[in-house]
């Protein structure tokens, strides 16, 4: 239910790649769902993984959302 069909592909590499995928058929592609780059003096969270349509609806989102908050309060 998380995984939409959607991800980015970013040249050059981002600061950090937290998840990404691969469309394997009926050709092949390849990106990331969340990764974490630098945007000035700060960070970006970039994310295309269906957190938001799922929440309370199935505790992976809650968990995923969670961690990234977590993770920016850093």
């Amino acid at each position: 239910e998380v995984i939409g069909n959607q991800a980015w592909q970013i040249d050059p590499a981002p600061e950090q790649c937290v998840a990404g995928s691969i469309y394997a058929f009926p050709s092949y592609a390849s990106g990331l769902t969340v990764l974490v780059d630098k945007l000035g003096s700060g960070r970006v969270v970039l994310n295309t993984l269906r957190i938001r349509e799922n929440l309370g609806s199935d505790p992976t989102s809650d968990r995923i959302l969670l961690n990234i908050l977590r993770s920016a309060a850093r």
